[in-house]
């Protein structure tokens, strides 16, 4: 057993992925719904306000006035598989560049200032904590973990 162990945790064995390894479907019905996806979100891809503190990139969808903490965890769960084409890290970057010094990561920010958003029902901008699940599967999935 220690020979397997020693084995596993040698040099020579592990691997340091620079990306996420590529999804093979062997159904061409997967394959064109796994591209589709991909041209749905290119066509969403939006390139931040250089005038706002803002993400260099990001999902867009119809409507949008913020960027919202909670959407933006979801959509990195799926973008760590483009092979970085379609960052999630940018978002992730954007959310905890806005930490105040009480720890405090606001929910929402406006797209036109990056000021946080507030309202009369959640004065706090309060919102589920996700960004721990986030850093941890987006850097996971990536392949950039460190330690």
């Amino acid at each position: 057993m220690l020979e397997f162990w020693n084995l596993i945790c040698s040099k020579e064995s592990l691997l340091v992925k620079d990306n996420v390894p590529s999804v093979h479907f062997y159904d061409q019905d997967f394959v064109d719904l796994y591209d589709r996806t991909w041209l749905w979100i290119h066509d969403r891809w939006e390139a931040g306000a250089r005038e706002a503190e803002s993400p260099t990139h990001y999902l867009s969808y119809d409507g949008q006035d913020t960027y919202h903490q909670y959407y933006s965890c979801l959509d990195s769960f799926f973008l760590v598989y483009s092979n970085q084409t379609y960052s999630p890290f940018p978002m992730l970057d954007f959310f905890y560049s806005k930490q105040e010094a009480s720890g405090a990561i606001r929910g929402e920010y406006s797209i036109e200032d990056g000021s946080p958003v507030f309202t009369e029902e959640n004065p706090q901008g309060v919102h589920p904590r996700c960004s721990p699940m986030w850093n941890s599967t987006s850097t996971i999935r990536s392949g950039t973990k460190n330690g």
